[in-house]
């Protein structure tokens, strides 16, 4: 849950100082990091190519996750989800709303509590999938999603806890937060006593099992969801073999590999969308048998 690189700079200056003094004192800001979305600001490109993504698209609020929610809805038709990833916004996947809108489908994203607009501080990946619950409750249900990296994760985890929709197409998604605990630390360059009380302080907070809890691959099993999952093998943020096995666990889920695309570029690529969108149509606008 890496966020901007003024963060990762804070939290590397807080381990050494943990590693000189006692991590007894560095802890809370480390949790409190680990829990924190950062909202960098955007580059003009950046604002510039979601602009022009959304032109069409109007303003739209759902109250979820205890807090009103801000997002865009575009198009009519059956409603895909889009689900941003950690320290994100849901314009960074408006690359998909104007195909989808053509192919019939109402297109709705939403920055999740503590991102893009919406307000809040800390959160977790429970609390992000608790609310795609109350997002689809509020929405009279969800035909299909399209969610990335940590917003996919969530995803599987609503998914295996009875959501429904009718196709899952998730992009790059972190499947394993055991394996985010040793990236976190790798790119931060925590020490050994730092990662310690790190895990000490998820298993205090979320049990001893949280790392079964919070692996999507033991709760794909679960979900009945037909499934479209895309990753580039050079990914750098989560990993291309844990996502082969989240494919392998999900009955019936397609696995696509990309090269070049990274964890971000992934998303605006137009082969991915162009694929993801045929997914979505024919899983959502085929008619099911009685």
């Amino acid at each position: 849950m890496a966020g901007s690189r003024a963060a990762m700079l804070a939290m590397w200056a807080t381990a050494r100082v943990a590693s000189g003094i006692s991590w007894r004192l560095a802890r809370p800001p480390v949790s409190r990091l680990w829990f924190t979305p950062q909202r960098p600001k955007s580059s003009p490109r950046t604002v510039a190519r979601h602009q022009e993504w959304l032109a069409r698209a109007s303003e739209f609020g759902v109250v979820a996750g205890g807090t009103t929610l801000s997002g865009f809805s575009a198009g009519t038709g059956p409603t895909v989800l889009l689900v941003h990833g950690w320290s994100d916004r849901a314009a960074s996947l408006g690359a998909f709303v104007e195909p989808l809108v053509q192919r019939g489908f109402r297109v709705v994203g939403l920055d999740l509590p503590g991102h893009g607009d919406s307000p809040g501080g800390r959160t977790n990946a429970f609390e992000m999938a608790a609310t795609l619950r109350d997002i689809d409750r509020e929405m009279g249900g969800v035909d299909a999603v399209v969610a990335h990296s940590i917003g996919a994760f969530a995803a599987v985890l609503e998914l295996a806890n009875s959501w429904s929709p009718r196709a899952a197409c998730l992009i790059s998604p972190l499947v394993r937060v055991d394996h985010a605990v040793d990236r976190f630390a790798q790119q931060l360059r925590l020490g050994p006593r730092a990662v310690k009380a790190l895990r000490s302080d998820l298993e205090r907070k979320f049990g001893t099992d949280v790392w079964d809890k919070l692996s999507a691959d033991l709760s794909a099993v679960r979900v009945e969801v037909p499934a479209l999952i895309v990753h580039d093998q050079g990914d750098s943020e989560t990993m291309w073999s844990d996502s082969a096995l989240l494919a392998q666990a999900w009955p019936g889920a397609r696995f696509v590999t990309t090269q070049g695309l990274g964890h971000y570029r992934i998303v605006r690529d137009d082969g991915v969308v162009t694929q993801i969108a045929d997914f979505i149509s024919k899983a959502t606008l085929t008619p099911q048998p009685s």
